[in-house]
């Protein structure tokens, strides 16, 4: 957990808002889980591309 958090804090720091806007009405815990989803999103997509190998 803790080292899931520190990936989160660091992706935060690294984070190109694409829609400033949305981002500016969640709280931090919200963008944290929002940047979470996304990664585990991205993590699911990386284990289907190399299954399907």
């Amino acid at each position: 957990a803790e080292e899931a958090r520190g990936r989160i804090r660091d992706l935060l720091g690294r984070l190109q808002v694409d829609q400033p806007s949305e981002d500016v009405k969640h709280g931090a815990a919200e963008r944290e889980l929002i940047i979470l989803r996304k990664h585990v999103e991205g993590d699911n997509d990386i284990m289907a591309e190399l299954k399907s190998q």
